[in-house]
C-alpha cells in the first residue's frame, strides 16, 4: 500500500474557515481551544459552525443541524438530525 499525504489548510481566524476550499478540501482552526476542523462543501451549502465534535455525557444546548456529539457515558456518536416534521439526536 502506498503512503499518502493529505495537506491541510490554516486559519488563526477563529470560528472561520479559510477561504476559497474546494469540496472534500481540510483545513484547521489553531486558536479554538479543542482546534476545529473545516472541510470544504459543494458550492451553495452551508457550512456549520461549530463543526467539531462535541465530547459530554449531555448532549450540547441550543444543537445546530449536523452538529456532532460523542455521548461520553455511553460511547456513542450521534447527529442532530433536522427534517420537514421533527429534530433528533441520531446515532451515526
Amino acid at each position: 500500500m502506498a503512503l499518502q499525504t493529505i495537506r491541510f489548510k490554516r486559519t488563526a481566524t477563529p470560528n472561520t474557515p479559510p477561504v476559497g476550499l474546494v469540496e472534500g478540501e481540510p483545513a484547521v482552526e489553531m486558536v479554538s481551544t479543542p482546534p476545529k476542523l473545516w472541510v470544504g462543501v459543494p458550492a451553495g451549502q452551508v457550512l456549520l459552525n461549530p463543526p467539531a465534535i462535541v465530547t459530554s455525557d449531555t448532549p450540547p444546548a441550543p444543537p445546530i443541524p449536523g452538529q456532532l456529539w460523542w455521548n461520553s457515558s455511553l460511547g456513542k456518536t450521534f447527529t442532530w438530525y433536522t427534517d420537514a416534521n421533527s429534530s433528533q439526536w441520531v446515532e451515526v
